[in-house]
């Protein structure tokens, strides 16, 4: 990239323009990673003159956060675009951050245990637009999914569906990918019909398995009066991970 030498003389407030339409969204790993990721440097921006820094500083564009108490350590980060790496242990770990969140990875190791101890502290996330949890837990490949579905249910199968998006990507070479709100229900009717085909034995007779999302009653499940709901539309950058 050649440098553009005139850029000091530009106009304060077009130098300024320039310095805010120039953050990129980053991913902020906080403590141990799932992936080759690491915490990494501060915001290029910051480092790039005196005036930059000042500016997206004082403007709010960066705020430093996940400070360290014992080291004193902390990142800053731009809640709008950044995307807040951390493992579902440590969900209720960052009060003053979490109500800022807006993107959220989190690595997923234990599916039962998310279910009952760490997808409340989600709901609390009043800023949050969308979490992906990236599945970790050891197991079969094939039916990943069906540690979460539960979990799926809570968020959207219900009166009070949650106000932000889930992903829940499977691991790699999985033939589900990934579910989501759109999908999970379909998948979980798809995976009681491949185990019926495999499996009658575990049946009392042909099971009846609906092929609507608002099935209210269906066996083995725990749907009774309820109906699934869409939850907030909005449209999510394909680019978060």
């Amino acid at each position: 990239m050649s440098t553009f030498y005139p850029f000091p003389r530009l106009p304060l407030e077009l130098r300024q323009s320039i310095w805010a339409m120039a953050i990129a969204p980053r991913a902020v790993v906080v403590g141990e990673s799932w992936t080759d990721e690491k915490r990494g440097p501060p915001p290029p921006l910051l480092e790039v003159c005196r005036e930059a820094r000042s500016f997206l500083l004082d403007q709010g564009y960066y705020t430093k956060a996940f400070v360290d108490p014992k080291s004193g350590q902390y990142q800053y980060v731009n809640f709008a675009v950044d995307t807040v790496h951390l493992y579902q242990y440590y969900l209720d770990s960052h009060p003053l951050e979490a109500p800022q969140i807006q993107w959220l990875a989190v690595g997923g190791r234990d599916s039962e245990s998310f279910f009952y101890n760490h997808k409340r502290h989600l709901r609390d996330m009043s800023a949050l637009k969308l979490v992906t949890i990236h599945h970790r837990e050891p197991g079969p490949v094939d039916n990943w999914w069906s540690g979460w579905d539960s979990m799926m249910e809570a968020f959207y199968f219900c009166d009070d569906p949650v106000h932000f998006d889930v992903r829940i990507v499977g691991p790699a070479g999985a033939e589900v990918p990934e579910i989501t709100r759109h999908n999970y229900l379909h998948v979980e009717r798809e995976g009681r019909r491949k185990l019926y085909a495999e499996h009658p034995e575990y049946y009392d007779g042909d099971p009846e398995i609906s092929d609507t999302d608002d099935e209210l009653d269906t066996p083995g499940r725990f749907r009774l009066n309820w109906r699934h709901v869409e939850g907030m539309q909005m449209s999510v950058s394909p680019t978060r991970r």
